[in-house]
């Protein structure tokens, strides 16, 4: 039993050690360059970071900038004091070889200083965290003090400094990647266009007759092939539009149309999708004034997304309103509402957002596209100032509209726009 008591001393005088640290963690040490030009004023320095408790320093001493310079560019240090008599007029150039041989972030300094020095005297430049203490008042309170002080912000600072350049860092690569993905899509766009054109147009004569007679059967098939090209094409289409306006390469070709043609152009487009879930549609542009300046293309696009989703999400035998009226801010405004399931409230915050489709497990909906159209749609709206909003009740059907401003009245557009008014309101008397 007594050969195993020294063996007991030993684990408990470890335990006591480990218990020790525990409680009292390893104090910092500081890599401290000093630079002063007289051996004493050097003692007393040492003496009173000796006292200090808060951090251990790890001293470099040296008696001129030069010196200092050369031990900069060996080591990194986390504290610069300084005596000022030693620096003369060298202190911008001393500290900016210091700051050019360390990390991102000059160390701080602390200047020890005379009496009667003046702050205001020192250069903008000759540090981020700089700190004063007169020589005469200096004791190893006051030099504590002000090394936690600059210590402290330093390291916030730097920190705040890491943090911007990562952000950077991460924002640069989240450009490239989004980049990649915009010439991802036009490439495979442009590369599946191509064939997929040459596909239909070889359907299409065949679907024709042109090479012999086919059966009713053969026709229908063809027919649901060239929807289905269509609606591929109609896929890729927004793909391209979507990298392009990411690229802002959109440009819009503004010139004054008839709202007539535009309205007309979109039914056409959504004719057979209506005709074949048998939706009736319902459209009245007697509010709006005959001719507005817009690039007619992409206002049709827009106006042409919102009414197959209200044929989409309807009923069978249910009916649509397309109107186009005047507003009371100098715009016109196109709507179109439908009788179908409605939005909730919670996805109409996103019904504009790029990828995001609605799915409502109590109804099924045919041919859901890759939900980029609303998303393009709002995009063609803001470039021609306007405004896009929904309005929706669940199970109440679903009110979309947007503007699009009118330019300043001239008088040639205020005389263009009386006289198609008077043109279509003869054209009504006549029927």
């Amino acid at each position: 039993m007594e050969s195993a008591q020294p063996g007991i001393k030993e684990d408990a005088v470890a335990m006591e050690a480990i218990n020790l640290q525990s409680v009292h963690p390893p104090v910092p040490v500081l890599k401290t360059l000093l630079l002063q030009d007289s051996h004493s004023i050097a003692s007393n320095l040492q003496s009173l970071l000796s006292a200090n408790t808060q951090y251990q320093f790890d001293i470099t001493p040296c008696t001129s900038p030069e010196r200092a310079i050369e031990h900069s560019e060996l080591c990194i240090f986390d504290l610069l004091i300084v005596d000022h008599a030693a620096l003369q007029a060298t202190d911008s150039a001393f500290l900016n070889s210091i700051q050019s041989s360390q990390s991102f972030t000059a160390p701080p300094v602390i200047y020890i200083v005379p009496d009667r020095f003046s702050c205001k005297t020192a250069r903008p430049e000759a540090a981020i965290c700089t700190d004063f203490l007169c020589r005469s008042l200096m004791n190893s309170q006051s030099l504590a003090r002000s090394i936690r002080n600059i210590v402290c912000k330093h390291r916030l600072l730097s920190s705040n400094i890491q943090r911007s350049l990562e952000l950077e860092r991460v924002n640069a690569e989240l450009k490239n990647k989004n980049r990649e993905i915009r010439d991802f899509y036009q490439t495979v766009s442009h590369e599946v266009k191509t064939p997929l054109a040459a596909a239909r147009e070889f359907i299409a004569i065949v679907r024709d007759g042109i090479p012999g007679p086919l059966c009713d059967e053969q026709v229908k098939l063809l027919d649901y092939a060239l929807t289905s090209c269509d609606q591929i094409a109609t896929h890729f289409n927004d793909l391209v539009d979507i990298a392009r306006l990411d690229a802002g390469r959109v440009l819009l070709r503004k010139k004054c149309i008839p709202v007539e043609s535009v309205v007309a152009r979109t039914l056409a487009s959504c004719a057979e999708a209506a005709k074949s879930s048998q939706i009736k549609i319902n459209t009245d542009i007697t509010g709006a004034r005959p001719l507005f300046t817009a690039d007619g293309d992409r206002i049709t696009q827009v106006l042409s997304n919102l009414l197959s989703n209200a044929i989409k999400y309807s009923p069978a035998h249910s009916s649509i309103d397309l109107t186009v009226q005047d507003g009371e801010k100098n715009e016109l405004i196109f709507s179109v509402a439908d009788s179908g399931c409605g939005i909730p409230y919670p996805a109409q915050q996103r019904i504009f957002d790029r990828l995001y489709q609605y799915t409502d497990s109590d109804h099924q909906f045919n041919g859901a596209g890759l939900g980029l159209g609303l998303s393009i749609a709002r995009e063609l709206v803001l470039l021609h100032q306007g405004t896009i909003e929904v309005e929706s009740s669940f199970g109440q059907g679903s009110h979309f509209s947007f503007t699009i401003p009118h330019p300043t009245e001239t008088p040639e557009s205020d005389q263009r726009n009386r006289s198609a008014r008077n043109q279509n309101e003869q054209k009504n008397t006549a029927c």
